[in-house]
């Protein structure tokens, strides 16, 4: 995950596939360990989406895409900036 700047920026990342939450989402990938960080979950959830866990319902990023992949995202991202939701288009998945 790459391409985001200001708030949320820390969604940037690589991300490993998380069999944990197997049954409980589609499809489900965490953020590489980054010291002194929180994990960052990305998700298949009716929509791809990004935040701290799959449970907790609070999501930072999400695109409207039901692809089979996160690598075939062709949605635009839309983030939460503090303030609102709003579209990133510079933010990708590669």
């Amino acid at each position: 995950v790459h391409g985001r700047r200001g708030k949320n920026s820390n969604i940037n990342g690589v991300y490993k596939r998380d069999y944990s939450w197997q049954g409980r989402v589609d499809m489900c990938y965490q953020r590489a360990g980054v010291a002194g960080q929180k994990s960052i979950f990305l998700y298949f959830e009716g929509e791809w989406r990004m935040g701290p866990s799959p449970a907790q319902g609070s999501v930072w990023a999400f695109a409207r895409s039901s692809a089979t992949s996160p690598l075939l995202i062709g949605a635009a991202w839309e983030v939460w900036d503090g303030h609102e939701v709003a579209l990133d288009p510079e933010l990708r998945v590669s």
